[in-house]
């Protein structure tokens, strides 16, 4: 048996979708985007029990000549980072399901230049990916617009936007249906500093500074900041209508240390109203002029930033579609474009290491 492997590869994470050839089963995972290089020089993906010797954020440096440093660790080129990440995930999945991945197909930001996508593809065939299994490379406006295409309520759609919200930028694409019936991609850009942890830390911000202003100042340490920021990105999520008071620990010199920190629904949409506005403006510099969209299609973390899907059908004035699994919207359709492309390895024998 064998699977094919959808692969949505991001600045912080990479989707998964694993389905096996000729079947519409589907299975989804999520790695985290980042390395760790122990001792013995073997790349790993990290866990949370070892911070150290970590790469991170590679994958914004795909085709910097530049090698890059992290304390106690050897230099690597982004490139090559990337690589080794991407047979570390395919290695995980095929030891996971003990199945050969006959095709990969990964869906790489679409502002990536030829001169990008040349460099990360010699790396990937260096790192061994390109051995009895099919490689592909899509752009991840294009590869989610084979996903988004089955919707129910975009059928006769002739101008669809696309908006993928991630955590550290928004991706926006304007999209047409031509004669051919299957929408294709006329333009797409990144706008770096427009995903949802600005908000987030915006919002961890301002909490920390009410309760400095009420006489609870809440100590600069790294495991309580990282604990309101998982507050408020689980706040960002559920939007509950009454304020939230929780407890943050971390530990100190002789005891665990507890402040309580409040956070009001007013805040989060104080903040993102106007973060929703700058992605709006985003949609419509996208869409070429006299092309008003006729659906717009939110996916990745769009459906659940706050005020979002209000403000983009006030603009537009058109039905906003969220698709079935947005999260994985990209990986899914991906995985389709995998299972539908040939596979030049079919006759070769599979590796007995995956056996």
């Amino acid at each position: 048996m064998s699977v094919v492997l959808g692969l949505h590869l991001q600045s912080d994470r990479v989707l998964a979708a694993v389905g096996p050839d000729g079947s519409a089963g589907e299975s989804r995972q999520v790695f985290p985007a980042s390395l760790r290089w122990p001792a013995d020089t073997a790349p790993t993906l990290p866990d949370r029990r070892n911070h150290d010797a970590i790469y991170r954020h590679f994958v914004d440096h795909i085709g910097d000549p530049r090698p890059l440093s992290v304390p106690g660790a050897p230099d690597r080129l982004a490139d090559d980072l990337a690589a080794t990440l991407i047979a570390t995930v395919v290695a995980a999945v095929e030891s996971s399901r003990h199945e050969h991945v006959s095709r990969v197909l990964i869906a790489h930001p679409t502002y990536w230049t030829v001169a990008q996508l040349s460099s990360f593809h010699t790396s990937l065939v260096g790192a061994g990916l390109g051995e009895n299994r099919a490689l592909l490379l899509a752009p991840d406006i294009d590869v989610a617009l084979g996903w988004i295409d089955h919707t129910t309520g975009l059928v006769g759609a002739q101008q669809v936007s696309v908006c993928d919200l991630r955590a550290e930028s928004a991706i926006v694409g304007h999209a047409r249906r031509p004669r051919s019936g299957h929408l294709t991609a006329v333009t797409a850009h990144g706008y770096p500093g427009l995903g949802v942890s600005r908000l987030d830390e915006r919002l961890g911000r301002r909490v920390l500074a009410r309760s400095a202003r009420a006489g609870r100042p809440v100590p600069r340490h790294p495991a309580l900041l990282a604990q309101v920021r998982t507050i408020c990105a689980e706040t960002r999520n559920t939007l509950h209508t009454g304020s939230i008071r929780v407890e943050v620990a971390a530990p100190c010199t002789r005891r665990i240390e507890k402040h309580n920190v409040t956070i009001h629904p007013d805040d989060v949409y104080q903040l993102a109203r106007p973060h929703s506005a700058e992605i709006v403006r985003a949609l419509q510099r996208c869409a070429a002029p006299g092309a008003e969209p006729d659906r717009v299609v939110l996916i990745g973390s769009a459906p659940r930033f706050p005020l979002l899907a209000e403000a983009v059908a006030a603009r537009f004035g058109c039905l906003v579609i969220v698709p079935d699994d947005p999260e994985f919207a990209c990986a899914r359709g991906a995985a389709l474009l995998a299972e539908a492309a040939p596979n030049p390895w079919a006759a070769l024998p599979i590796p007995d290491s995956v056996v």
